[in-house]
């Protein structure tokens, strides 16, 4: 960590133009190396930073405080929420009908596929929670007869598109809606950033 602040403080004080507020070419080096750092906010001389880890995509329009990664390699839950933290990040909280639609668009592209979003019940069976530790009340979209907790094991949420099988169940017709499955399931997930 002290190589790396050693490394951010030489960069700044050789590329930075304080009165100008101008960071140059060396922002893209520099800017690889701040993915490390456990918080995203960086404060020099009384200027606060706000860097994105690397390939967020930007929410627009309602959504623009907010930004999006998918993670096309499979984990469980609890890891999928565990890897978006240390990007400062959380599994991703679907507030509205434009964020879920907004995320099948731009993630959900192929015919079929599933995701992992923050949203479970393993503290108390039939309260939905987001990571946020916030209750599922205003928004939801859940598929028909869902949720089910099938065969009593099923606590944590994932939005789906198409028609596909997974582990012995049978996926039809989805398109955006969320559905509850066994948490030790390894899918692919979507991480969001919240910009302060």
């Amino acid at each position: 960590m002290e190589l790396l602040q050693g490394f951010f403080q030489q960069t700044l004080y050789g590329y930075f133009n304080p009165q100008k507020l101008i960071l140059i070419e060396k922002y893209n080096s520099l800017y690889k190396h701040l993915i490390t750092v456990r918080k995203n906010d960086i404060s020099w001389r009384g200027y606060q930073f706000h860097f994105l880890p690397l390939d967020f995509i930007p929410g627009g329009g309602s959504l623009s405080g907010s930004c999006y990664k998918a993670f096309t390699s499979k984990e469980t839950w609890s890891n999928s929420e565990a890897k978006c933290r240390r990007l400062g990040a959380q599994l991703v909280k679907i507030e509205s009908a434009e964020e879920n639609d907004y995320l099948v668009k731009t993630f959900l592209t192929a015919s079929a596929g599933t995701y992992w979003i923050g949203l479970s019940d393993q503290v108390k069976e039939d309260e939905w929670i987001w990571t946020d530790r916030s209750l599922l009340v205003n928004y939801t979209n859940w598929a028909n007869d869902n949720p089910n907790n099938l065969h009593g094991k099923q606590h944590c949420g994932h939005i789906a598109k198409g028609s596909f099988h997974l582990l012995g169940y049978e996926f039809t017709g989805f398109n955006g809606e969320w559905n509850d499955l066994e948490c030790d399931v390894q899918l692919e997930f979507i991480c969001e950033q919240f910009s302060p």
